[in-house]
């Protein structure tokens, strides 16, 4: 099987990503691979969507303890990668690709989920014959029970596959690229940017142009920022656009949030604006962006690993219960009216159960009653 793997995963090196569908040809340019507001917003939800804790849980509500899912998804999910390396680069490709897709290893007598090996998303087509869905990976015929596969978003043009945020704004984003490469080329000029030189008299053809080239041979490059310019002959120099850092700038600066926008991720965690608190911002990023990817994430894992009557959910409290100190705060006050046990909190905060405490408790004028209980073995008298 690893052998059969090693022959289709691969990345190919050349300039631009070519993903074929059923019914269309787009390419993505490895410019916005690497344009740092959509790395940074791939990066987040698929580092939180990996890091966070799953619960299997069954029909009546009741968790299902030791799964061997969890263990999967936790510990080592294939010969070379960790269960959060796995599910990061799961994410991440569906995030970069619109599709992400993990073989399934199963034991050949139980036909239980052992380990998940990635496939590179450019070595998959899809058949959909009825209502039967057919993968096929380097020109062998995969059935869909043996494949998770995980969408970034529904293609409308074809439901069965998914599609990149990059690619569905790629327009808007496309602009990112171009920008940076404006600010790379002004940066080299000293931020000085584009100039016009007036000369009192007329000159000749071969003239300007020897002039132009010699300017572009002393001044540009960041090692020539340094070099003095010097003017005779009553010539003059002028900006043609004086403030083009500034305006670049700007411009970069809303390309940011168009990549949020395109994302559901908050501008300000991809390091843009200011104005909200921190909860606020995660409770945005956890509702538009976190929670429905982890469902789409969940719901394969849950028909794919696990048997019928079982789900498998993403834990999204961590990302919203803010700093100790606030999560304390909160957890405290809900185990006092009796919502939580306190092992409930001590879990959600990371701490480990203490025996005696996994039952609610509601604190009346800070006697429990548990107290009570006791005061009524101690043989008090009932009150009249």
């Amino acid at each position: 099987m690893a052998s059969w793997f090693g022959r289709f995963f691969y990345r190919s090196q050349a300039q631009t990503l070519i993903s074929f569908t059923p019914l269309t040809l787009t390419t993505l340019s490895t410019d916005l691979l690497g344009c740092p507001a959509i790395v940074r917003a791939v990066n987040l939800i698929s580092t939180d969507s990996a890091r966070l804790d799953l619960t299997v849980t069954r029909r009546d509500g009741s968790i299902v303890k030791d799964s061997p899912v969890i263990d999967l998804l936790r510990g080592d999910s294939s010969s070379f990668l960790s269960g959060y390396e796995v599910r990061r680069w799961l994410a991440a490709s569906a995030l970069y690709f619109g599709n992400g897709y993990l073989f399934i290893r199963r034991d050949l007598r139980t036909g239980d989920p052992v380990a998940l090996e990635p496939i590179d998303p450019s070595a998959v087509s899809v058949e959909i014959k009825g209502t039967q869905a057919r993968y096929i990976i380097d020109r062998q015929v995969v059935d869909d029970s043996s494949i998770v596969h995980v969408r970034a978003s529904t293609d409308p043009r074809s439901p069965w596959l998914g599609v990149s945020p990059i690619d569905q704004c790629s327009r808007v984003l496309g602009t990112q690229a171009i920008l940076d490469q404006a600010i790379e080329e002004l940066a080299k000029s000293g931020f000085v940017g584009k100039l016009a030189i007036e000369h009192p008299g007329p000159l000749t053809a071969t003239a300007r142009d020897s002039m132009r080239t010699k300017w572009a041979e002393q001044h540009s490059g960041a090692d020539k920022l340094g070099f003095p310019a010097f003017f005779g002959e009553g010539m003059k120099v002028n900006q043609m656009a004086a403030d083009a850092a500034a305006r670049l700038m700007e411009c970069k600066r809303l390309g940011v949030e168009e990549v949020a926008r395109a994302f559901s991720v908050p501008a300000q965690l991809l390091g843009q604006g200011e104005g909200r608190s921190q909860p606020e911002v995660a409770q945005a990023y956890v509702t538009h962006c976190l929670a429905p990817f982890c469902a789409g994430i969940d719901a394969e894992f849950s028909r794919k690993l696990l048997p019928p009557g079982e789900r498998i959910t993403t834990d999204l409290v961590p990302i919203t219960q803010g700093d100790f100190r606030t999560a304390g705060k909160a957890y405290a006050a809900l185990v006092g009216i009796g919502v939580l046990a306190p092992n409930d909190a001590r879990v959600r905060l990371g701490l480990p159960r203490i025996a005696g405490l996994d039952d609610p408790a509601p604190v009346i004028s800070g006697i429990t009653p548990a107290a009570n209980l006791a005061d009524a073995d101690e043989g008090d008298p009932p009150y009249e």
